[in-house]
Formats: structure tokens, C-alpha cells, sequence
């Protein structure tokens, strides 16, 4: 079984009822700044719920994303003044599926992002392999602090036997891990360190062509070989 997972910055949204839900992403603020919030949008006729999606670039500091058949003024009016009350700015408005996140008709997306912190990352649900000799694999990183590895080590004695479906053994390794600012992820098992990875920005050919990519370089080299394989998440595949 050859292990495939797809990763894509999209999100679909849904709610099963017509009751309004509005989804609020926050980056970069604290807890007492968006309480605030949330003190004046739970008073409101509608679900909410605080995701832990990261604010798309092209979005402003305070932006509000919805589906382009949602028309609920009063709706809106009450969450831009629930916003200036716990002091955010007016928010801007984008249209459906920008940033490739996605709201059906009764759910709203309000996103705020802090000007004031620089050189921001907030950590991707999931990591993959890509062109590893090694291994194929996924991270999940999870957010009490622990991550989960999954991997396929290529077994290179059977690598010229195409048929065999044992060529791929799913094999599990977990820990904690952290990310600092200075864009280095590290990996603990059992309290030891066993990889760290610096992040770096760039573009990766797809079948959609050339996309925007985060990619986590390995720093020690490691004896287990999966380990020392490059980390990526391509946005817009």
C-alpha cells in the first residue's frame, strides 16, 4: 500500500442547519484579546466556533470571507460592531473562495491577524514527503504539542518487483515537537531530539503547475532514514 495524502490550503466550512456559523481563525493574538470578542458574538443568533487555520497572506489584519449568496446585513453589521467594540479594525471583505477557503450559505468566516507580531508561522496540520528515496510519509502535528509520523520505508530489495503488495509497510513513530521563530522545527522522541528542520519558502512543480510550497529541510543526520528527508506542504495543488 503506497500512502498518498493530499494536501491542499483548503477548507469546506458546512453546517446542517439554516442557523448562522461563524467560523473565527485568529493568528497572533491572545486569549483576552479574542475573549472579548467572543463575549459579544455569543450573544448573537448563531453558532460559533474558533478554528485553528492560519490567515491567508492576501487576507488584511481583520477580514470577513463568506459564501457570494449570503446576504444578511443585520448579521453582518452586528459582528463589524461585536469587531470595533473588542477594538479590531473595520474588516475587509473577500469573496468566496479566496485564499481557497470555502463557507456555505449560512456560515461566515472572520479572520484577524496582529500587525504587531513579525515573522509569524503558524504550523500546518499535516507534512509530507516529497522525491524521497527513503520513505514515503506524513507528520501530523497536533496542537497540545505532540506529532504523529507515519511512514512507508521503500524496501529496496523489493523495489524491482513492481507486483508485490508488500513492498510498503506503514510503520508509526510519536513525540512532541516545537517550532521557534527563527523557522526551526524540532522533533523529540522518548525526551530526545531526534531531527530538526529549518523552513524555507519556495515553489514546486505540480500537475497544476508551479505553487507556493513551505519546505522543512532536515539539520542532523539521522540513522533512521526517513527522518532525513525534506518536509512539505504545497498550497494550491
Amino acid at each position: 500500500m503506497k500512502l498518498q495524502l493530499l494536501l491542499v490550503a483548503t477548507l469546506l466550512l458546512t453546517a446542517c442547519q439554516q442557523r448562522p456559523h461563524i467560523y473565527i481563525t485568529n493568528q497572533g493574538y491572545s486569549d483576552e484579546q479574542v475573549n472579548r470578542l467572543l463575549d459579544s458574538i455569543n450573544k448573537l443568533d448563531a453558532d460559533i466556533t474558533v478554528t485553528d487555520l492560519s490567515v491567508p497572506e492576501e487576507f488584511s489584519d481583520t477580514a470577513i470571507l463568506m459564501h457570494p449568496v449570503s446576504h444578511d446585513p443585520v448579521l453582518l453589521a452586528q459582528i463589524e460592531r461585536a469587531l470595533l467594540e473588542a477594538q479590531f479594525t473595520m474588516p475587509d471583505y473577500y469573496p468566496f473562495a479566496k485564499g481557497l477557503h470555502f463557507y456555505n450559505q449560512s456560515s461566515v468566516g472572520v479572520y484577524l491577524r496582529n500587525p504587531a507580531l513579525t515573522n509569524y508561522y503558524k504550523m500546518p496540520r499535516y507534512l509530507r514527503t516529497q522525491y524521497c528515496n527513503w520513505a514515503d510519509a506524513t507528520a501530523a502535528f497536533l496542537p497540545n504539542g505532540q506529532f504523529v509520523f507515519e511512514y512507508e520505508l521503500i524496501n529496496q530489495s523489493k523495489k524491482s518487483d513492481k507486483n508485490k503488495e508488500d513492498d510498503f509497510d506503514l510503520q508509526k513513530l510519536e513525540g512532541e515537537w516545537s517550532f521557534a521563530n527563527n523557522g526551526q522545527l524540532q522533533l523529540k522522541s522518548e525526551l530526545q531530539t531526534i531531527q530538526r528542520y529549518l523552513l524555507s519558502h519556495a515553489e514546486r512543480d505540480t500537475f497544476f503547475g508551479m505553487r507556493p510550497a513551505d519546505i522543512f529541510t532536515p539539520q542532523l543526520q539521522s540513522d533512521k532514514l526517513f527522518l532525513n528527508c525534506e518536509l512539505v506542504i504545497i498550497y494550491g495543488e
